[in-house]
Parts: C-alpha cells; sequence; structure tokens
C-alpha cells in the first residue's frame, strides 16, 4: 500500500478499491511510520455453542454410521 501511495503514486481512493478495504484502513497505513502489517489475533478461542452436546452427537453419528445404507437418516 505504501509503495503504490509513494511510488506509484496512486489515490487511496484507488488503493483502497483495488484491495477491496476501507479509505480509513489505507489512510491509516499510508501515514503510519513504524508497523504497517495488520492482522487480527484471538486472545482466546470462545467455547464452542455444541460443546454441552458433542458427546451426544458422536453417539448418534456412530448409531448411523452402523445401520444399512437404506436405514440411514440423510442430512
Amino acid at each position: 500500500m505504501r509503495r503504490a501511495y509513494f511510488v506509484e503514486r496512486r489515490s487511496i481512493k484507488s488503493i483502497a478499491r483495488s484491495l477491496k478495504l476501507a479509505r480509513n484502513t489505507v489512510r491509516s497505513i499510508v501515514r503510519a511510520e513504524a508497523e504497517t502489517e495488520r492482522r487480527y489475533e484471538r486472545r482466546e478461542q470462545p467455547r464452542p455453542q455444541l460443546g454441552a452436546h458433542v458427546a451426544a452427537l458422536d453417539e448418534m453419528l456412530a448409531a448411523n454410521a452402523v445401520r444399512a445404507a437404506r436405514k440411514r437418516l440423510s442430512y
């Protein structure tokens, strides 16, 4: 982004359009002097909503796999 802005003399709007980012994001990266890499890092993995039901679901799937092809549940 910084190269496109400073070297290639492209506008912030055209950079944002080509990279499919918000103009404010491009503007903040262009103006930043130090680190320009942006990454999303999750602090901790949230607990899945299925957590209490995982054992029952595994049991149902195992029972379904044993059935004959005609008797299996279709999804």
